[in-house]
């Protein structure tokens, strides 16, 4: 599991997201294909999130998955390789 800090950003950055759409949990978690329960645990942070997920997450948001991830220290090069990842996946 990833460390705890991770999780809280990556929740508090979803929900933040989340409301300046005003979409209700349930909305965003049927955009993104998830179950509402799965989506109330990332936003408190008490499950790791995929790739494949964030992805999900990012594209019901109406935003790039690096900008849910921004706020953690993660070098910028690090989130791009993974967002390129995430992108040649849908390609395929």
């Amino acid at each position: 599991m990833p460390p705890p800090e991770i999780l809280s950003r990556f929740g508090e950055a979803v929900r933040r997201q989340r409301e300046k759409l005003q979409m209700s949990q349930q909305t965003a978690a049927e955009s993104a294909g998830l179950s509402i329960s799965y989506w109330g645990k990332i936003e408190r942070a008490q499950v790791n999130v995929s790739l494949g997920n964030v992805d999900k997450i990012s594209a019901a948001l109406k935003c790039h998955p690096i900008d849910l991830l921004r706020d953690y220290k993660i070098p910028a090069s690090l989130l791009a390789a993974a967002a390129q990842t995430v992108v040649r996946k849908k390609k395929r």
